[in-house]
């Protein structure tokens, strides 16, 4: 990849199309780029989601530029914690998701808002 290649304004106007647009030229389930400035790496498979969840190889702090979380997820965001304060936080998410009325009561209180 050439050193200044940057995808950010192709991700900007494809919006949700950019990725699998990209993934559908790779011919390894891979797409390297660079996002603000930052090396980027999206993969696929099920090979990719072992790595992804696997904590010794990923790391969620600082992953996430400051522009993102200020507009997206929020600073603190669970996309952001790593180790046990990671795992307390998605099992909180998770709790409300283990059956149709917690989805549904989810659903009604997002509506709310």
């Amino acid at each position: 990849m050439p050193p200044f290649s940057d995808s950010t304004l192709s991700l900007l106007s494809q919006g949700y199309a950019w990725l699998p647009n990209r993934m559908r030229t790779s011919t390894d389930g891979t797409v390297r780029t660079r996002l603000l400035g930052r090396p980027t790496i999206a993969l696929r498979g099920p090979e990719a989601v072992e790595f992804f969840y696997d904590e010794r190889h990923v790391l969620r702090a600082a992953a996430l530029p400051d522009p993102v979380l200020d507009t997206l997820f929020g600073q603190g965001a669970v996309h952001t914690l790593d180790g046990d304060a990671h795992r307390a936080r998605k099992a909180m998410f998770l709790a409300l998701l283990k059956d149709e009325a917690g989805v549904a009561a989810l659903g009604d209180r997002v509506g709310q808002l």
